[in-house]
């Protein structure tokens, strides 16, 4: 075989052809010959790579391409001279053509870095809790330029440039008959092609990283209501708990195949290695699967769902500090007040815009709840030494109150909005089922553990929170206060970034062009900015000071929420953009998963409204 290169070059630009070709191609190990962009990619990369590059840009139409072999990435073994290569596809968006081109990357571990995930994540390299704020930022569709830092923001600008002006040179002499040079981001009728990828996530974490995320996301503030939740239920807990834990893991599964373009059940073999990533987020699922309105209704039931979780951290911030702070400042304030000064608080942080800062309060918030479980159980413990279960019961099943206590675990299992961007971000995507069956088993676990000792322990003075029920020990109560109080107060920051960002995301269309990239001090994108999370804070202490009821407000939704995006929602769309693929039994259970999502929802929002008027 001969070593030599076939010259290319010269067959890049045509004057007969309306369309540009960059192809770089690779020799054999004996002999390779690498361009200074392919130096700079192997010196990111542990092993050497070459990356092929094969853009396709059509000249004088406006419309892009709608499937074309966009990249593919080629790695050659050491002592080999086998090259496996990937394919990656670019499928248009049939719904949200604001974003131009959506871009999906291939499925191997030689598979290239987007550049929009590398200014995601430039600046949060090294921390602890990079891969669970990423991820669940990317799930959350939080795409936008205005967010990353002014280093990134100018490094990448550079980059693009020195790419720009790279092309200009090498095709200035043959495309001077064709009017103008192909750039990656192009300018066409006044608009910005921007970029939307698919696959808008590093695949660098592991699958115990991931799992760790995942469980992270199901222990949330509803795990301080699920001793509530099992003693309302009473022995019907366990299998409540073991049913609901089972069927949102499946609805998990079917959440992962809807990313692709065929479910796992329908390809084997070297199709299933090389299934390609055509969707990121539930949102886009749901553009898919309704083109007409299942995009905007998805993402208003995922706002409402992370609105509602952040009253939820006011209300209990706000009970927690009371417990605290109280008794140190000899006052007896009522709650409204206490919620007040939460919210108030919290008004520095949530105007934090630093992701890297988001994320170390976010790895605080993580580690005190899992601290409260942890003091919660030696409660339970020092309980049973002293008085030998003497008086400590689990009663029988309370029927008014048991749609409410399963409205309260169904709100507990809720993450499935987040799991794409955890399953865009693993290094290896093929464990992605086994990842979910380890972390709802061990959540499963934990809220057993914790939900059943407390409600053993603490019978009948259950109240809505475990940490309000602690009073006989008050070391345990006050420990256990702080670090709820510091673990609302740190999980609040990350949510008003979401929620802050999908309103300037809302605005962007109808403002001038560089508005919300505004950065200095004293600039009107800061008054924007300040006074859109600060009218966010005001609704939600409004919220919670005219329904303090932390059950009540979980009950909610989970009815709401919690059914349609763990059991309904998933179910639908995988019927929908997979019908032909299923059995007959398949479809059935999914039907089944649905009648039972709309049953659970009917009946913890009517009992939830219920308790709520009487109240």
């Amino acid at each position: 075989m001969d070593n030599e290169v076939p010259n290319v070059w010269s067959l890049l630009f045509k004057k007969r052809s309306r369309a540009v070709s960059e192809v770089v191609t690779t020799s054999t190990p004996q002999q390779k010959q690498y361009t200074p962009k392919q130096r700079r990619y192997q010196n990111q990369s542990d092993h050497q790579s070459i990356v092929q590059f094969h853009r396709s840009y059509q000249i004088g139409t406006k419309e892009p391409p709608t499937r074309s072999n966009e990249f593919s990435t080629t790695g050659d073994q050491p002592g080999s001279v086998q090259n496996y290569s990937s394919r990656m596809e670019t499928v248009r968006s049939p719904v949200n053509h604001s974003f131009g081109w959506n871009h999906s990357r291939s499925h191997t571990e030689t598979r290239g870095h987007s550049l929009l995930s590398q200014t995601w994540k430039s600046g949060l390299q090294h921390l602890p809790a990079t891969s669970f704020v990423s991820s669940l930022v990317s799930a959350y569709s939080i795409i936008e330029r205005r967010s990353m830092e002014e280093g990134d923001l100018d490094e990448e600008k550079g980059e693009r440039e020195e790419e720009q002006e790279d092309q200009v040179s090498r095709g200035s002499e043959d495309a001077e008959d064709e009017g103008r040079a192909i750039l990656p981001m192009m300018m066409e009728s006044g608009k910005h092609q921007q970029w939307s990828v698919y696959d808008n996530a590093y695949r660098t974490t592991p699958a115990w990283v991931s799992s760790w995320n995942v469980i992270n996301l199901i222990q949330g503030v509803g795990v301080m209501a699920v001793p509530y939740a099992c003693f309302q239920a009473g022995w019907l807990c366990l299998p409540i708990i073991v049913l609901i834990s089972v069927t949102a893991c499946y609805t998990g599964h079917m959440t992962g195949e809807c990313l692709y373009d065929n479910p796992r059940l329908a390809i084997t073999g070297y199709r299933e290695a090389h299934r390609t990533r055509i969707r990121s987020t539930l949102s886009c699922i749901a553009s898919h699967a309704i083109p007409r309105f299942g995009g905007r209704f998805t993402g208003a039931i995922v706002l409402l769902d992370m609105f509602g979780a952040a009253i939820l951290y006011i209300l209990l911030l706000g009970k927690s500090s009371s417990k605290v702070l109280g008794p140190i400042l000899h006052v007896n304030w009522p709650l409204s007040y206490w919620i007040l000064l939460g919210g108030c608080l919290q008004l520095p942080v949530i105007l934090c815009r630093g992701m890297r800062i988001i994320a170390w309060f976010s790895m605080i918030a993580m580690t005190s709840l899992h601290s409260c479980i942890f003091t919660g159980i030696i409660y339970c413990a020092e309980e049973v030494r002293e008085n030998s279960l003497q008086g400590m019961f689990l009663p029988p099943p309370d029927v008014h109150n048991l749609p409410i206590a399963i409205s309260i675990i169904v709100f507990s299992y809720t993450a499935h909005a987040a799991l794409p961007g955890i399953e865009g971000s693993m290094k290896q995507p093929g464990y992605f089922p086994k990842m979910l069956n380890v972390s709802f088993s061990l959540a499963s676990v934990v809220k057993l553990t914790f939900g059943l000792c407390c409600a053993i322990v603490i019978g009948t003075r259950i109240k809505d929170s475990v940490a309000e029920c602690m009073g006989n020990r008050p070391v345990l109560a006050f420990i256990m206060n702080s670090f709820v109080t510091v673990s609302v107060f740190f999980s609040n920051p990350l949510f008003f970034h979401i929620l802050g960002e999908q309103v300037d995301s809302a605005v962007a269309p109808h403002v001038r062009r560089g508005f919300l990239g505004n950065k200095p001090l004293l600039s009107i994108y800061t008054i924007w900015f300040i006074s859109t999370r600060c009218v966010l804070l005001a609704l939600a202490v409004l919220i919670a000071v005219l329904v303090p009821y932390f059950a009540t407000i979980i009950g909610f939704l989970g009815a709401i929420t919690g059914s349609l995006l763990a059991f309904i929602l998933p179910s639908i769309f995988h019927l929908i953009l997979f019908w032909s693929h299923l059995s007959c039994s398949s479809r059935i259970y999914r039907i089944l998963i649905v009648v039972f999502g709309i049953t659970i929802g009917i009946l913890g929002l009517i009992a939830a409204s219920y308790k709520a008027n009487k109240a």
